[in-house]
């Protein structure tokens, strides 16, 4: 073998071998594995970075939507004032996402001036005023700093932007503290393995991160898709806003409504219902093209956002050969049924530049195809019985349902001695500029619509819990 390696060397680098031995070569090998790995290491540890901020930053808007966003009005941070009943309401929240280890702290900063709205009394930061570093970042709307290390341990640090005027002005600073977790933890570990060095430690760091890494991508999936269908959720579509709202391109989100889906729960089950679900999200998968995007936005409703749409006519056929697609008998429960679908159409931009507005314009239009019994409809602004405030004030809804602005109210019934036989439960919507909203100035348009199923459910399952 040594003659060999001899030969081989003299033909490679000449007379000028000698000072290349094996042993030589090993070690000159082994330095050069060592910093590709090293190398490698490094790269691995900015993506496992990027994606658990990225990560952070998704819990972070929820807890900061579901805690701060129902609670804290435009009223309230331009008066800088929490009253009693919404700091105690927030004090629940908090508790109760801190017992499920989703949340270590909360804050909010006003950006007028920096002072403290709110402080989560389990976890005093002891500060009274927002940095004025983060005060002028925040004041440009965008993620003021995040950070990894934070008060108590290996956590993340979130600062985000609250607009509660809707106005895309940030009025105050929500400083969120994400508990610590193994990612977190994973990450200090790696990040003192690194600085190590040594190319087994480095190797047994590579490890490690690869592992983080592989769970970040399964939460990051998870939070962007519908656990029933694997399908895209909200999420998933609220960031696709980009596409519609391209200035050189068309395009056209298809909204599908299935026909008769209650009776079906009713009369077989929900677990059928769950599995015509299904069938119906895998054959819009199987029919769109590469780069459309499928969603389901719950309950029977499914949405297509088709890119670059030539003309509105070529989204109607596209709507017309999706809707006969799930025409197709299925096999539910070993029972044959035909699946009927509504479907409003909306075309971007002339219908609307985001993905808020072209959800309302096709639930309008879906909601007229369905009591038509047209099949499939693109929205017509002429036929719009809505004014404008009406069809802000159903985007609204649409969120309010999802950001934690709806309240319960049990109202009790008593019996002729007075005892109270059982409570009615009436919903309340905290509008973010109008205050506390009765079912007066919103029921009607969400009947109108099929913003009541969403609406039904949400109360449902607040009432329960």
């Amino acid at each position: 073998m040594l003659s060999i390696s001899k030969d081989v060397m003299r033909r490679w680098f000449g007379a000028g071998y000698a000072w290349l031995t094996p042993w030589r070569v090993l070690v000159v090998l082994g330095v050069l594995a060592g910093i590709v790995g090293f190398l490698g290491l490094q790269a691995l540890q900015r993506d496992v970075h990027t994606r658990a901020l990225h990560s952070a930053e998704l819990s972070a808007g929820l807890i900061s939507s579901l805690v701060v966003g129902r609670n804290v009005s435009a009223d309230i941070l331009h008066t800088g004032v929490l009253d009693t009943g919404r700091r105690a309401d927030m004090d629940a929240d908090v508790v109760e996402l801190a017992g499920k280890h989703q949340l270590a702290g909360l804050e909010v900063w006003a950006t007028g001036d920096g002072h403290l709205i709110y402080a989560d009394r389990r976890h005093p930061s002891g500060e009274t005023r927002l940095p004025a570093g983060e005060l002028i970042r925040a004041r440009q709307g965008a993620f003021a700093a995040v950070s990894v290390g934070g008060r108590t341990g290996s956590t993340f640090d979130v600062f985000l932007p609250l607009d509660a005027d809707g106005d895309r002005a940030v009025d105050a600073v929500v400083e969120v503290l994400l508990p610590d977790d193994p990612i977190n933890a994973a990450i200090a570990r790696s990040t003192r393995l690194i600085n190590g060095g040594a190319l087994l430690v480095a190797l047994f760091g590579m490890v490690l991160l690869w592992r983080v890494r592989l769970r970040l991508r399964r939460q990051e999936y998870t939070v962007r898709h519908d656990a029933l269908t694997g399908l895209g959720n909200r999420v998933l579509l609220a960031e696709r806003t980009h596409e519609v709202s391209a200035p050189d391109r068309t395009s056209a989100l298809l909204l599908f409504d299935l026909d008769g889906f209650k009776e079906i729960n009713a009369t077989l089950g929900h677990r059928a219902g769950d599995d015509l679900l299904v069938i119906v999200a895998g054959r819009l998968q199987a029919a769109v093209r590469r780069g459309d995007t499928v969603v389901r936005l719950g309950g029977d409703e499914f949405a297509v956002l088709l890119t670059d749409v030539n003309t509105t006519h070529e989204a109607q056929e596209t709507a017309h050969r999706l809707r006969q697609v799930l025409h197709e008998p299925a096999t539910v429960r070993q029972l044959t049924m035909e699946t009927e679908v509504s479907v409003g159409i909306a075309v971007a931009p002339q219908h609307g530049a985001d993905i808020e507005t072209l959800l309302g314009c096709a639930d309008v239009a879906m909601y007229h195809a369905k009591n038509n019994s047209l099949g499939t409809t693109t929205y017509d602004p002429a036929s719009d019985t809505r004014d404008q405030q009406q069809l802000t004030m159903l985007a609204e809804l649409r969120h309010a349902i999802t950001a934690g602005q709806l309240r319960l109210y049990y109202q009790p019934k008593c019996q002729p001695d007075g005892s109270i036989a059982h409570v009615e439960a009436l919903v309340r919507w905290q509008h973010p500029n109008r205050g506390l909203l009765s079912p007066v100035a919103f029921m009607p348009l969400a009947e109108r619509t099929s913003l009541i199923k969403p609406l039904t459910a949400w109360v449902i399952r607040e009432a329960t819990r």
